[in-house]
């Protein structure tokens, strides 16, 4: 539960004048007047033709991570994860719980709120260790926790298109963490609800869903 969220993700945009996917590199500014003055570093954002091969091999499988006019975050990592996972170990099932939605920052007064990346879908939530949200993650203090929201739909399509040549029989989906827990667990769902009929495990955490690879 909650790895594919902090998991390392990528940011793909289109160029507006070859169509072509660019990836996104981050690179330390030098000559700014605020890197001069202070001895914070500053980065930036840049965006170079794709030559990632990971990223190459993932949007072959998953064409929908490719970004139409807004930039988009992809789950490279996870991607990598669940290949490695599923071909070393070929008899192996998976199951990963995480958030598919996160809400937006909640900026106060101590919240970092330059931001100098571009917006993209699937932008992630930054907050440092004391609890603050900030609005970009190349502003935010050194020390946070970056949190990425899950297109489950995106993620199963690109398991099934992974193991379609697969001999074994594959089952591939995915749904909402409380059928989940109905489903597999309706003894411990009950042991936990009160006298009202609550219960936090199909009432909390209802941003989240759960992707099964079965064989």
């Amino acid at each position: 539960m909650e790895v594919l969220d902090n998991l390392p993700h990528d940011k793909l945009a289109i160029c507006k004048t070859t169509g072509n996917v660019l990836q996104t590199e981050i690179i330390q500014e030098s000559n700014s007047a605020y890197a001069r003055n202070t001895n914070d570093a500053v980065f930036q954002e840049v965006f170079n033709p794709l030559t990632d091969e990971l990223i190459q091999e993932i949007i072959s499988l998953q064409p929908s991570y490719i970004p139409s006019s807004i930039p988009k975050w992809i789950p490279t990592v996870a991607c990598g994860l669940l290949k490695e996972i599923l071909f070393t170990h070929p008899n192996s099932s998976v199951v990963f719980a995480d958030f598919d939605w996160l809400p937006p920052p909640k900026i106060e007064s101590k919240s970092t709120q330059t931001r100098r990346s571009l917006l993209g879908i699937n932008e992630p939530l930054v907050t440092s260790m004391d609890d603050i949200d900030h609005v970009c993650y190349l502003t935010a203090p050194p020390l946070c926790d970056i949190l990425f929201p899950t297109d489950f739909q995106a993620l199963s399509i690109y398991c099934e298109r992974l193991l379609s040549d697969s001999a074994a029989d594959v089952n591939v989906h995915f749904m909402k963490q409380n059928e989940f827990l109905l489903m597999y667990g309706p003894n411990e769902v009950n042991h936990t609800r009160n006298w009202f009929g609550y219960t936090p495990l199909l009432e909390d955490f209802t941003n989240c869903s759960v992707l099964c690879v079965s064989r």
